[in-house]
């Protein structure tokens, strides 16, 4: 990857690390009198660091941190990438302030979240483990959660790891600040109660409602035009139009301000039962749609293919968020009759996980998703302008054991078939850039035995080549027979295979 390869918002200043150290920085103002500005070379060289620091960040979040992992490598993992996020983090919030790049670039605070709920994760497996406690208290303070970042006290201190970063004195010192000062803030809303617990009036009350949904504020955010919503309202407006709900100034579309730790804190002294009672409603809420799966309605993706998908819709980029926030998963599934005004959905669905995530600036997602497994539409309801389905599992018919002679004959042919067919793609694909999408697109070779996955796998490499691919992929899906379904997937490789042997161009 070169420098002009580089994302264009990532080519901002970072803390330099290793060979760079030496270089300085321009003097700013920051917290507790830590220095903020840009390094003072520019080049491409300087663009390549960049980006290797960007690549070094998307491959420690991409590896999976699986169930199985020995505690100790688990730990050594989860402290890694909260050190990758807080460094990310940071290195956003650090840049030039007129950088034109700052606007473009992720949200800091979202990756210092991910810090915090890795470090936190380390520290459940281990306690006392030191690194985990000291990325804990650092991506605190990046979200602004200074009265938590406070008690938190490294048992060793722990240098700074580059320039520009907050030395440990100065970090200690402006989160006791910002404490102190919250609780006086907290002490004169107190003083306007009487000092007992006699509630505020109704109209008082009132002024600390989410203009959005009319309820209390519920982790409240507030722009940078000086006006506060709930942290799960705003984004919502945010799909529809880039500006503030209430004066329309113009905002960043990608994600919502950190919450605010000053109306948090007098929501939490100060109105504690009734905070209490819309946090219920809200768990309540989250609870009730964690029981359903959110559908996506375009078409089938058969388990195994991958897929990237450009989410730009309200709704979905909505739905997108939910799922980010729980099992990464949506089922996916289209219509019967597209293109009709009162359409049924089709039966079955494919889950889907999403890989990877990346949200743009206008608060469009760029998505990468893999099927998972076939389900049974059951109950679809909407909710919030989304289809939600209460999924359960859909299996093939019991086959007998041992396999049936035709069933054995049927699944060598489309080992065969379909060995052969990637054989050949492979002699093409450099004459043929396109067909590369194909190769890609296909999953891993499933275990030998298990014959209904290799019917959705093979089906999967030539189905989009087929005259009408909705069709075979609703027919595939909705098939109970893997025995048909190996039929099915063992004509469409003739044919494919017939269709580039007769010379036929694929792009």
């Amino acid at each position: 990857m070169n420098a002009n390869s580089s994302p264009f918002w990532f080519r901002i200043p970072c803390p330099p690390s290793g060979r760079d150290r030496s270089r300085t920085l321009h003097s700013g103002s920051g917290v507790g009198g830590s220095t903020a500005g840009s390094i003072d070379s520019t080049d491409d060289e300087d663009c390549l660091d960049h980006t290797t620091i960007f690549r070094d960040f998307r491959r420690v979040m991409r590896e999976s941190l699986s169930a199985d992992l020995p505690s100790g490598e688990r730990i050594a993992a989860l402290c890694a990438r909260a050190e990758q996020q807080v460094r990310f983090s940071h290195l956003l919030l650090t840049q030039a302030p007129k950088s034109e790049y700052s606007v473009l670039a992720p949200d800091p605070s979202e990756i210092a979240e991910g810090a915090v709920h890795d470090a936190e994760a380390a520290l459940k497996l281990a306690p006392t483990c030191a690194a985990a406690q000291r990325l804990r208290a650092e991506a605190l303070e990046l979200v602004r959660r200074y009265e938590e970042a406070a008690h938190v006290a490294p048992p060793h201190p722990a240098p700074a790891r580059e320039q520009g970063t907050l030395c440990p004195s100065s970090a200690a010192s402006s989160v006791s600040l910002a404490a102190s000062s919250l609780a006086s803030a907290a002490a004169a809303v107190a003083d306007m109660r009487g000092g007992d617990s006699t509630p505020l009036p109704q109209d008082l009350l009132s002024d600390l409602e989410c203009p959005l949904c009319l309820k209390l504020l519920y982790r409240p955010v507030t722009t940078p035009c000086g006006h506060s919503f709930c942290q799960a309202c705003l984004p919502r407006c945010l799909d529809h139009t880039s500006r503030c709900p209430t004066c329309r100034t113009p905002m960043n579309a990608t994600h919502a301000p950190a919450i605010s730790i000053t109306l948090q804190s007098l929501l939490e002294r100060c109105f504690a039962k009734e905070l209490a009672e819309r946090a219920r409603e809200e768990q309540e809420e989250r609870v009730a749609l964690e029981s359903r799966m959110p559908l996506f309605v375009m078409s089938y993706l058969l388990p195994g293919e991958h897929l990237s998908l450009n989410i730009f819709e309200p709704r979905y980029r909505l739905m997108v968020r939910r799922c980010m926030q729980g099992s990464r998963r949506f089922a996916m599934t289209s219509r019967r009759h597209p293109g009709r005004a009162s359409d049924e959905l089709c039966s079955a669905a494919c889950e889907v996980e999403i890989t990877e995530c990346v949200a743009q600036p206008d608060g469009r997602f760029g998505i990468h998703v893999v099927g998972r497994r076939r389900l049974r539409l059951q109950g679809v309801q909407d909710i919030d302008g989304l289809l939600y389905t209460t999924p359960s599992d859909l299996r093939d018919g019991a086959t007998s054991e041992p396999p049936s002679p035709e069933l054995r004959a049927r699944v060598a042919e489309v080992e065969r078939r379909a060995q052969a067919w990637i054989d050949r793609l492979q002699e093409l694909v450099e004459s043929k850039p396109g067909l590369r999408a194909l190769l890609d697109a296909a999953s891993d070779r499933p275990e030998p035995g298990d014959h209904e996955a290799l019917s959705f796998w093979a089906a999967g490499l030539v189905v989009r080549l087929s005259d009408n691919p909705a069709r075979y992929r609703r027919e595939i899906m909705e098939m109970e027979s893997t025995l048909e379904r190996l039929t099915l997937a063992s004509s469409l490789l003739f044919a494919a295979q017939k269709k580039i042997m007769g010379g036929c161009c694929i792009s």
